[in-house]
Order: structure tokens, then C-alpha cells, then sequence
């Protein structure tokens, strides 16, 4: 079970905000994995409410696609987060967009409107940088121009087109499907190359939508406790 296998993340800014997603967030046991320049009070503002960014637990995503949420104006992802790949097949970048189908309690929020509401005046704040817990992974910066700054500026291009769209109250619908065969398209092309062969990301895209059904119809969340590595 990737539960077994996975790091929590939390995020954390160069002016004293600290992000816990879901977990702790005790930086004398954790270890950078990723760093970068942004705005924390537009962080800060993702991150409601209590540092979840809009995220029902288990059911629209973890701590990496909260951490992933709370670090997006410094363009940073949780990526060297043991167990990331395999959260993110389940749930996405930065979530699933199935919020319109969850019972209100869960106060989830799809990635394009969270992003939309808080970037409209938001001013401008101290950089921002991520923090990984547990031992895996590198402490990196997401140089402009590199692999990973291309993959993350394409992800951000992607939702930022979508950030109008009228997602629908039923969690599957045709729009929905396309955004996330178009997120994993992206994500095949940067994990394995701009030339990989078309079934590949087929078959990649086919086991997101399958996951994203099945994930729709699930009974409740995972408990946190069951998914971060203790």
C-alpha cells in the first residue's frame, strides 16, 4: 500500500509561516527537498482553511497535493517525496476537481477556483519555499529552463486556462476526463521524455480516469494517520 511507503510533506516560508498539510510540521526531523521564490501571502491564502488548501483527505488528495496547492506561487513541487509518483497517479498535481460531489463537511475546493480566489489582489509577500518530511529526496530550486521548471510551468499553464471553466457537480464529466488526460500526458512527457510512444500515455491517462471513477464512488476518507509514514 503506498501508505506504507510515502513521506509526509508540509511547506514553510523564509518569514515564519509554517504549513503542516494534514500532518506535523516539525522542521528538526524533516529535510528540504524542494525551495523557491514566491508570495507566502498568497500561499497563506491557498492554504485555508487549518492548512488544507481545499483538499478532503483521501478523497480529492494527501499532503503532497496539499503542499503542491500551498506552493504554487513559488512554482515548487513536493516531486522528491518518497511514495509522491504514486500519490500522484491516484490524485493529480494538485488534486482531484471532484469537490461539487463531496457532502459540504469536507470543505473541498477544486484546484482552478481555489487558485482563481486568491489571486485576485492578493499582495505581494515574502518568498516562499517547501519542506519535505521524512529522508527522501534533494533540496533543489526549480531553475528556470530545466526539465522540472518546463513540467511545472506547463502544469500551471494547463490549470490556469481552466480557471473559468464550470466544473460540473457530478465528479466524472467529459471536460473533467480531458483535464486529466492532459495532466498525465504532460506528466508522462516530463518523466519520460517528449517522444514517448502515444500508448504509453494512453495507457497512463486510461489508469488516472479509472482511479478517478473509482475514487469518485469511494465510501469515505483516509484517515491520515493510515497514509503518512510515522
Amino acid at each position: 500500500m503506498v501508505g506504507l511507503l510515502a513521506d509526509h510533506t508540509f511547506a514553510i516560508s523564509s518569514d515564519g509561516k509554517v504549513w503542516p498539510c494534514w500532518g506535523s510540521a516539525n522542521t528538526s526531523k524533516a529535510k528540504a527537498i524542494a525551495a523557491g521564490s514566491g508570495d507566502s501571502a498568497l500561499a497563506d491564502c491557498i492554504s485555508q482553511r487549518k492548512s488544507r488548501a481545499g483538499i478532503a483527505y483521501g478523497l480529492s488528495g494527501v499532503c503532497h497535493q496539499t503542499a503542491n496547492r500551498i506552493l504554487d506561487p513559488a512554482s515548487v513541487l513536493v516531486s522528491a517525496a518518497r511514495g509522491y509518483w504514486a500519490s500522484q497517479l491516484v490524485f493529480g498535481t494538485y488534486g482531484l476537481n471532484i469537490a461539487g460531489a463531496l457532502p459540504a463537511k469536507y470543505r473541498a475546493e477544486n484546484w482552478p477556483q481555489r487558485r482563481t480566489k486568491c489571486t485576485s489582489g492578493t499582495p505581494t509577500g515574502a518568498p516562499s519555499g517547501g519542506t519535505g518530511g521524512g529522508s527522501a529526496g534533494s533540496t533543489g530550486s526549480g531553475i528556470a529552463g530545466s526539465p522540472k521548471a518546463t513540467y511545472i510551468a506547463r502544469l500551471q499553464n494547463l490549470f490556469g486556462q481552466i480557471e473559468t471553466w464550470h466544473l460540473p457537480k457530478e465528479p466524472i464529466d467529459e471536460s473533467l476526463i480531458h483535464l486529466v488526460r492532459e495532466e498525465s500526458r504532460i506528466t508522462v512527457e516530463y518523466r519520460l521524455g517528449s517522444n514517448v510512444e502515444r500508448s504509453i500515455v494512453e495507457m497512463f491517462a486510461g489508469a488516472r480516469v479509472f482511479l478517478l471513477e473509482k475514487r469518485a464512488s469511494f465510501c469515505g476518507p483516509i484517515q491520515p494517520r493510515r497514509f503518512h509514514l510515522k
